[in-house]
């Protein structure tokens, strides 16, 4: 018995040694970093990005502008919100414009382009889905745009621009925090060069949740595609006919016709199909900034759960919070009937509590943006990771505790023609209640994350109907 205990003990010994000695060789340590590489371009989700533009010595950010920023795979997209304060310069030959000016614009800017990690300086690593410590650099580039302001000429103008960046991502579970450092070039649709440079420097953070792609693991399906183009374009114009007329004069008729060879030649794509699967999760939903004159801002919370299947997407949300009444409501010339939010006026009356339950129906209409590009494509039954979809609301609605803000008196403008025939709720924005909810929505769909875009027609509370915009988290519990 001694001696078979010895042999074992010594045997664990000797299996604990080997364990110690055994180090990974330089092959192995290349591959694991491969492997880590391939995972940082595989990242993608949506969330949040903050950013102070940098835009010209006339123009300066009231406050870091705010948005949304989408990433799958390396594509990038960002849509950010802000106001910026416009100095009109002075000019001591000219009286007018010795004081300066200050305009407030309420901005926006979206780019589309790159964001390339970086197999350099990374330190950690991702063994699943939601075991994850890994950092490393990332390399930027997009074209965009700029809108700021939408009133006169001295307010409104663009900026289109290409920017390059540097940054450093950050990948928690569930998570990524990513700083950027970008330079724009760019040019301006207005001749005020003291207003605006060339180019500027742009920091920004973005806080962007995992669409989990390691735990949905899409397969790459070939997909049918074809492609049309155009060559040997001609356009030809010519005479079709003259009329006189009693007077002396005549009018003569032209036709022009445009010709081309036509060629359609027929390919296969890749998509990245996760299956159908169904997710749960939350959801938050807030007004556009730059509604802000005419609808006190709104924020709704609540929960989501959505599937995709194919073409498909289905889903059901609860949600609740307060959202802003508009300033009046437009209707037909006799105004007999209300029922459009005005959004030339600029005297938001208050707010009012909101519980909605709704559900969604739409397809995927990811196809339609390739039609500039001569594309057609078919996706069949595949459900691609990245997706555009497009679809209806229905359901119900409670509103309750509409209040005016303080000084506002007159609800509508106007007098109805005929009052006794327009219900109380187009005249008075606190007559709410239960009513029907509509409204349709526009969705970008990374994963199991979701920035949609909903039209809501509160048909029981008009001056609250409006658009929102959101960012939900579905979990996914069956695929």
């Amino acid at each position: 018995m001694r001696s078979f205990l010895l042999t074992a003990f010594l045997l664990l010994l000797s299996v604990i040694r080997a364990q110690q000695d055994v180090q990974p060789t330089a092959e192995q340590i290349q591959a694991f970093r491969r492997n880590q590489y391939e995972i940082d371009k595989n990242h993608g989700g949506i969330g949040l990005q903050a950013a102070t533009p940098k835009l010209g010595p006339g123009v300066q950010s009231r406050y870091p502008w705010y948005g949304v920023n989408i990433l799958s795979d390396i594509l990038e997209i960002k849509l950010l919100f802000g106001e910026v304060d416009k100095f009109r310069p002075k000019d001591p030959a000219d009286i007018a414009y010795y004081t300066p000016t200050v305009v407030t614009d309420r901005s926006f800017m979206f780019s589309a382009g790159v964001n390339v990690p970086l197999n350099i300086l990374n330190f950690g690593a991702q063994h699943t889905y939601n075991k994850v410590l890994r950092g490393h650099p990332t390399a930027r580039g997009s074209f965009g745009w700029y809108r700021l302001g939408s009133g006169n000429s001295l307010q409104k103008s663009d900026i289109y621009f290409m920017d390059l960046g540097l940054g450093y991502r950050l990948r928690l579970p569930y998570a990524s925090l990513e700083f950027n450092l970008d330079s724009y070039f760019g040019i301006t649709s207005q001749a005020i060069p003291e207003y605006y440079r060339g180019i500027g420097i742009v920091p920004s953070l973005t806080l962007r949740f995992d669409a989990l792609k390691g735990l949905l693991n899409p397969s790459m399906v070939s997909v049918a595609a074809s492609q049309v183009t155009a060559t040997n374009i001609r356009t030809e114009t010519r005479r079709t006919g003259t009329t006189y007329n009693s007077n002396g004069s005549r009018t003569e008729y032209y036709t022009t016709t445009t010709t081309a060879d036509i060629h359609v030649s027929n390919f296969n794509m890749g998509v990245q199909d996760i299956g159908p699967y169904a997710g749960i999760g939350p959801k938050v939903s807030f007004m556009s900034p730059r509604k802000k004159a005419f609808t006190n801002p709104g924020y709704l919370v609540g929960v989501v759960a959505e599937g995709r299947g194919g073409p498909l997407d289905l889903g059901i949300t609860l949600e609740g919070g307060r959202v802003g009444l508009g300033s009046a409501i437009e209707g037909k010339p006799d105004n007999t009937y209300r029922k459009k939010l005005d959004r030339a006026k600029s005297v938001p009356v208050g707010s009012t509590g909101m519980v909605n339950l709704y559900t969604n129906v739409g397809i995927d209409v990811s196809q339609v943006f390739l039609i500039p590009f001569g594309i057609a494509m078919d996706k069949g039954e595949a459900t691609s990771f990245l997706s555009a979809t497009a679809g209806f609301n229905f359901g119900m609605h409670y509103a309750f505790n509409a209040q005016y803000d303080p000084g506002v008196t007159e609800t509508y403008t106007g007098t109805p023609s005929h009052p006794e025939e327009v219900a109380e709720k187009f005249k008075n924005p606190t007559d709410v209640g239960f009513g029907y909810l509509g409204g349709f929505y526009f969705s970008v769909q990374v994963g199991a994350m979701a920035f949609k875009v909903t039209n809501y027609r509160y048909y029981n509370a008009p001056f609250a109907s409006t658009s929102m915009m959101s960012i939900a988290y579905r979990f996914p519990i069956r695929r």
